[in-house]
């Protein structure tokens, strides 16, 4: 095995230290010990989504989305799943479902601006970014993406505005420059 002791407890060591392919390994063995917990497949689902595999982070998501319905962060990061493989309309489905259980996540707000952004709904993703950026003003992706749709609108005083406040938070993000 390329980790040592507990599959869950390893799992959830090198998730946070970054080492994500040796993670998605333990996570998988941890979810092959207890198909049962919801989080599990959470963790998995995240962790393939961070490595780029959409279509595995979808089938591990909507399992324990299965398994835990009430879990807000397992249906908005189902949500980036299903823009990852390009269905916007399952993705608006789910992300729905979470701001059914808490309108308060920045996060939830986010993925709805890039679900109006990807069928291009400009002033919905504007709308919903502000919201994200109102709920959380250190949410550097949310100012991003406002500025990026100010941008599309021919806002671009508004747009400088929410770009340099993505930069001044999260200065090591290349793309926000």
């Amino acid at each position: 095995l390329p980790y040592q002791g507990d599959p869950w407890a390893a799992g959830c060591r090198l998730y946070e230290e970054g080492d994500l392919t040796t993670a998605r390994v333990a996570l998988e063995d941890a979810v092959a010990d207890d198909e049962t917990r919801a989080y599990r497949h959470y963790l998995l689902g995240l962790t393939c989504l961070k490595l780029g595999d959409a279509d595995a982070a979808v089938t591990e998501l909507e399992r324990a989305v299965e398994l835990d319905p009430s879990h807000v962060r397992s249906c908005v990061h189902l949500g980036r799943a299903y823009l990852a493989v390009e269905d916007p309309v399952t993705a608006r489905e789910v992300v729905d479902s979470a701001l059914d259980l808490d309108l308060e996540w920045a996060d939830t707000w986010q993925v709805l601006g890039r679900i109006e952004l990807s069928e291009s709904h400009l002033d919905e993703a504007e709308a919903a970014f502000a919201k994200a950026v109102d709920l959380d003003a250190a949410h550097a992706w949310a100012w991003n993406n406002l500025g990026y749709v100010r941008i599309l609108k021919g806002d671009f005083e508004g747009a400088a505005a929410a770009l340099e406040k993505a930069v001044a938070l999260r200065q090591d993000t290349a793309s926000f420059f």
